[in-house]
């Protein structure tokens, strides 16, 4: 059995998404799982296990690169393709409407009714994002498990140990990652200033390493943070996605926003502190147990937020966290 995705997302979204593999590798265990994706996930994307093959979808102004991709989907056959996008993307519509397959099934969107055999419904501002896909795999026969997943190589945990090796850390201490991006993103991040305050209340925790991850592009903000924090604060790069899921398997907790480093720590298993606005509450946060949220009374922004309640609620992480 031939089975074709399309997963077009940001990488948090993907990792949100990576449950739907495993489900259709269950309810179909001879199939052969291929996934069409933005070059940004397929790191992720190889590792699993599940994916028999993964091709990447390049920007349409090379479009040349893309002939191969768009020549597989006109030729071969599958007998299901999904369209895993909740939202409606052009990119995905025309792959789904280009792709050869028996059955073809996306949530319910623009154009869905005429690209796809079945699709299906959802509340935008309701629905949280894993429940929409576990609507998505009961419609195709298959149990979704609620947890999000990621697949770390040996090589990617000893890269991580290396990391953790260069500095000078206490075996018993602990190890707290905080992650103050997306920067790009103003209202679903959390001012620079309570997250300094934050960290200063955090420090005074006997036995507690803080170290400061940055994203891509975001190492002058993270950089000008720590100038204000004590040289104990570690700084730590940008790092491939594997190692930094890796790095984050190793802490007691990690404290940010529903980023994908955040859905990269849900999935390796680190409890997570999120300060996060009402509409990512209800739509995306880690539904997994052993996570804390503060909640901002605000729909679309989290800026509102005390340090105080930041402060109460990072206190209970730490503490279930043990």
């Amino acid at each position: 059995m031939e089975i074709l995705l399309f997963w077009l997302g940001r990488i948090g979204d993907f990792v949100v998404a990576s449950p739907v593999f495993e489900a259709l590798k269950r309810r179909y265990p001879g199939a052969r799982l291929t996934l069409v994706s933005w070059p940004g996930a397929c790191p992720l994307a190889e590792l699993d296990p599940h994916l028999r093959e993964v091709w990447k979808i390049h920007p349409w102004s090379a479009f040349w690169r893309n002939l191969p991709l768009l020549w597989m989907l006109i030729t071969r056959r599958f007998h299901l393709a999904a369209d895993l996008n909740p939202s409606y993307s052009r990119s995905s519509a025309f792959l789904t409407a280009l792709c050869r397959a028996r059955q073809k099934i996306s949530f319910k969107k623009k154009l869905s009714s005429l690209l796809c055999s079945e699709s299906v419904d959802f509340d935008a501002e309701k629905d949280h994002m894993m429940r929409r896909y576990a609507a998505l795999c009961r419609r195709l026969g298959a149990e979704f498990e609620f947890r999000q997943r990621v697949y770390l190589r040996r090589r990617h945990e000893a890269a991580a140990e290396s990391v953790l090796s260069a500095g000078a850390l206490a075996p018993d201490g602990i190890r707290v990652a905080v992650h103050p991006g997306n920067f790009k993103k103003y209202d679903n991040r959390w001012p620079e200033r309570k997250f300094v305050e934050l960290t200063r209340r955090l420090l005074d925790i006997p036995k507690v390493q803080v170290f400061y991850l940055a994203g891509p592009g975001e190492e002058a903000q993270v950089l000008a943070m720590l100038q204000e924090l004590p040289p104990a604060v570690r700084f730590l790069p940008p790092m491939p996605l594997a190692v930094t899921a890796a790095l984050l398997k190793k802490m007691r907790l990690f404290i940010g926003h529903p980023t994908s480093t955040m859905h990269l720590a849900c999935a390796v298993g680190t409890p997570t502190l999120t300060l996060i606005s009402r509409y990512n509450y209800h739509c995306w946060r880690p539904l997994e147990p052993g996570h804390h949220w503060a909640v901002s009374e605000q729909w679309d922004s989290c800026r509102d937020i005390p340090v105080d309640a930041a402060w109460m609620k990072l206190r209970e992480a730490l503490s279930v966290a043990g």
